[in-house]
């Protein structure tokens, strides 16, 4: 996970399809981007991508049970509710 630029901080979120909590996670992520474009936004379904499974357990030191699992830049941040309190806190 690299940064953009200086003035870009990218949300990553790791999830799987058909899952409700990953799909409000997306809406809030895009509600960002839309509102301070320095966010940008990027959905890893971790079902489809190999190296995201070892990504996650690489740097939360655990194995994965639930989704998303949400970034911004390299700062875990949690799942969705933990996301939407970060959010109401330090972005909105």
């Amino acid at each position: 996970m690299n940064n953009l630029s200086k003035n870009h901080k990218k949300i990553y979120i790791f999830g799987r399809s058909k899952c409700s909590y990953c799909v409000s996670a997306i809406n809030l992520a895009k509600k960002i981007c839309k509102d301070n474009v320095i966010y940008q936004h990027e959905y890893i379904d971790i079902n489809n991508k190999e190296h995201s499974n070892f990504f996650l357990i690489k740097n939360l030191k655990k194995k994965i049970k639930t989704v998303p699992q949400i970034f911004i830049e390299n700062k875990y941040i949690g799942g969705y509710e933990e996301f939407k309190r970060y959010v109401e806190k330090n972005i909105f």
